[in-house]
């Protein structure tokens, strides 16, 4: 039987998704197995994008959300704090972890 997996919007508690990949990774390799499609939506987009085309980073996935909500958390005021650029660090992120192509799955 086909498994289809979605990840929600949760910003920063995407952590615990990852976390999810990582037990999946370890303890669910007959539901990969059967994995039909996989989605989700603002941070559960990301999980899933990792999950599907870079398994392989996953920790280097974890390392950077944490570096990345410290980073946020040091500003003023968050993610809206004036000159703090919360997209583009968000893009070397994603530039850093997932494969050129990943787009194109």
């Amino acid at each position: 039987m086909a498994v289809n997996l979605s990840f929600a919007a949760c910003g920063f508690l995407g952590i615990y998704q990852l976390g999810v990949v990582g037990a999946l990774q370890q303890h669910g390799q007959s539901l990969l197995g059967r994995l039909h499609a996989c989605g989700g939506a603002s941070a559960g987009s990301l999980v899933a994008t990792v999950l599907l085309t870079a398994p392989h980073k996953l920790e280097s996935c974890k390392d950077f959300t944490c570096r990345f909500a410290d980073n946020v958390r040091r500003q003023a005021l968050g993610a809206v704090t004036p000159g703090y650029d919360f997209m583009q660090e968000l893009r070397e992120g994603i530039n850093e972890i997932l494969p050129q192509d990943a787009h194109q799955g």
